[in-house]
């Protein structure tokens, strides 16, 4: 049973990042503006969850204010993602995505002091290799903008911090709680970026004016995923440990390759990435390399 919440889990990341994608790039009319959108629709879903589940708070106004920090750091790599969906395929930003998890060993040494073993090393140049076949060839880069790269290794690096910040509280606290409390910092960070950055705050008043309640349905049902696939994680996670979980989970970067192309062939006005065979058999390797990577991981930490 653990296997099929695992697999529901990456099938829903994957799924709310081609939604994420189809919104950024046909969606919305200024993808700098829907940031503030993501935080209050993430926010509601959550908080509605919240309720749900008992209205619990955290043991301390410490990880209250350090969930909500986290938040805040969330909304700001959700600026970098937004933007790396802008300007590559989705499963190609899944790949490079997945340099977080060498990012958080090394953040977790350097902070948390945790032991560095050299199974983890090498996992993590196996991740890493992955990472590069994903974006290179021999003719050099092969990515639609190379700029892609500085704005996927700060949104990384951001989502590391969070990464770090939550395993620091999480330890002691109710999940549903954290992540409500992280959300409303997402959702302030949202608010005071739109108030504060004149750019943002015109991409708002362009996407708002006139409104279209299709953006607010697409990006509804990213956040949606999202929080179905935490869920589905959560899940997962009563029946085994962890590792075996994120080993499973980390099939996300298949499926996203799938839906690319299954989206490209059949549906190509809402997502239409690069498939020819060689790029195909490029993130097919580099998937590969990563699994085999983050699986070597969980089962050595």
């Amino acid at each position: 049973m653990w296997i099929l919440f695992a697999l529901l889990a990456a099938l829903f990341y994957a799924s709310a990042t081609m939604f994420a994608k189809f919104s950024v790039s046909k969606v919305v009319r200024d993808q700098r503006g829907i940031v503030v959108v993501h935080a209050v629709s993430a926010l509601l879903l959550i908080g509605l969850l919240w309720v749900l589940t008992g209205k619990n708070g955290l043991d301390s106004q410490k990880d209250i204010i350090l969930a909500i920090i986290s938040g805040g750091l969330i909304g700001c790599a959700a600026i970098f993602y937004f933007k790396a969906f802008n300007m590559e395929d989705a499963s190609v930003v899944t790949l490079l995505t997945q340099v977080i998890v060498p990012m958080t060993l090394i953040a977790g040494f350097v902070f948390l002091h945790d032991e560095a073993k050299l199974m983890q090393v090498i996992a993590s140049a196996i991740i890493l290799s992955g990472v590069t076949i994903a974006t290179w060839s021999r003719k050099g880069f092969h990515l639609q903008d190379v700029k892609v790269l500085p704005i996927m290794l700060g949104a990384t690096a951001l989502t590391t911090a969070v990464l770090i910040i939550s395993k620091s509280v999480l330890g002691h606290n109710d999940t549903i709680s954290y992540t409500f409390y992280q959300t409303i910092g997402y959702a302030i960070f949202g608010l005071l970026f739109t108030l504060l950055h004149h750019p943002t705050r015109r991409g708002f008043k362009v996407n708002m004016r006139p409104f279209h309640p299709h953006m607010l349905l697409v990006i509804t049902a990213s956040e949606s995923l999202y929080l179905l696939a935490i869920l589905a994680q959560f899940k997962a996670f009563t029946y085994v440990n962890a590792g075996l979980v994120i080993s499973v989970g980390a099939s996300e970067v298949f499926i996203s390759i799938v839906l690319g192309v299954l989206l490209t062939k059949f549906l190509p006005h809402i997502i239409s990435e690069k498939i020819d065979k060689k790029t195909i058999g490029r993130k097919v390797i580099a998937g590969c390399l990563i699994v085999t990577g983050i699986t070597i991981l969980n089962f050595v930490s």
